[in-house]
C-alpha cells in the first residue's frame, strides 16, 4: 500500500483547521452570551437603581411634607394658664404707672430732631406669669422665622380662653399718654398695637440717558412696642419709658 504522507499532512492539518475552526465559533457564541449577560445585568440594575431613586425621591417628598406640616403647625404653650394668679395679680392697689409712647423712627441719628408721639393707640397689660413668659418667648420665635420665611405667618399660637379675662387696655392720648391706676407691687407686660412709622430718604433713579434723578421718597415701617415693667413700691407714681422699636422696614414707595 502506498501511503502519501504528503496527503495525510494536509488531511491532519485540515482536521486541526475544522476542530480550530469549530473551537472559534464556540468560544465566539460563549462570548456572545456572556455580553448579553452583562447586557441584561446591567439593565436590570439600572432598572433597580432608578426604582430605588424613585422610591427614594417620593420618600423624600414626603418627608418635605411632612416637615413643613410640623413647621406651620399651630403652637400651644406648654404651663397652664394659672386664673387664680392673673387674678390676683390684678386685684385693686394704690400705684399708678404712667409713660408716653414715642417713636424716633425718621427722626434723625439718635432722634436729634426729638422723638415723635404715637397717639390714639391701644396698650394693652397683662400680668408677667410664667404663662405670659412662655407665649413672649413663642411670639418672639414667629417672629423670627417670619423674618426668615413668609410662610410662618400662618403659624398660629394658641392660648387659653382665659387669659385675655385678665387683661387691662388703655389708649395714648393726642400727647401720646398712657396709664394705669390701681396696680399691685409685681411684674406687667406691657405691649402695644403695632404702627406704622414713617421716614423720608432720598431714592436715586436714574433715567434713560443715565442721568441720577434723586426723589424724595417715603420709606414706611412697622414699629412694635412690649415692655417688662416691675412695680416694687406700695404706693405713689411710676414712670417709665416707652419707645417703640422697629420691627421690620416695608420697603420705599
Amino acid at each position: 500500500m502506498h501511503l502519501d504522507y504528503k496527503s495525510i499532512f494536509y488531511s491532519e492539518n485540515f482536521g486541526a483547521l475544522v476542530y480550530d475552526s469549530k473551537a472559534v465559533i464556540f468560544t465566539s457564541i460563549k462570548l456572545i452570551k456572556m455580553k448579553n449577560i452583562l447586557k441584561i445585568s446591567l439593565m436590570t440594575s439600572l432598572l433597580f437603581s432608578l426604582v430605588t431613586n424613585a422610591v427614594a425621591i417620593n420618600a423624600d417628598e414626603v418627608d418635605r411634607a411632612d416637615r413643613r406640616a410640623q413647621a406651620l403647625a399651630s403652637r400651644t404653650p406648654k404651663t397652664l394658664f394659672n386664673e387664680a394668679e392673673a387674678k390676683e395679680a390684678l386685684s385693686k392697689g394704690d400705684v399708678e404707672i404712667k409713660s408716653v409712647l414715642v417713636s424716633c423712627y425718621g427722626r434723625g441719628l439718635a432722634c436729634m430732631q426729638g422723638s415723635l408721639p404715637i397717639t390714639n393707640t391701644k396698650i394693652f397689660l397683662f400680668p408677667y406669669t410664667a404663662y405670659t413668659q412662655e407665649l413672649i418667648a413663642m411670639q418672639k420665635q414667629r417672629m423670627a422665622d417670619i423674618k426668615k420665611n413668609a410662610e410662618y405667618n400662618a403659624v398660629q399660637i394658641n392660648m387659653d380662653d382665659n387669659y385675655f379675662k385678665y387683661m387691662l387696655t388703655a389708649k395714648t392720648d393726642e400727647f401720646g399718654r398712657y396709664s394705669f391706676n390701681g396696680m399691685r407691687p409685681g411684674k406687667y407686660y406691657i405691649v402695644a398695637d403695632n404702627v406704622t412709622g414713617h421716614r423720608t430718604v432720598v431714592g436715586h433713579y436714574y433715567d434713560e440717558y443715565g442721568v441720577d434723578r434723586p426723589q424724595q421718597v417715603d420709606s414706611p415701617a412697622d414699629l412694635e412696642f412690649s415692655k417688662i415693667l416691675e412695680i416694687t413700691q406700695q404706693t405713689g407714681v411710676v414712670k417709665f419709658d416707652s419707645k417703640m422699636e422697629i420691627f421690620q422696614i416695608r420697603g420705599l414707595k
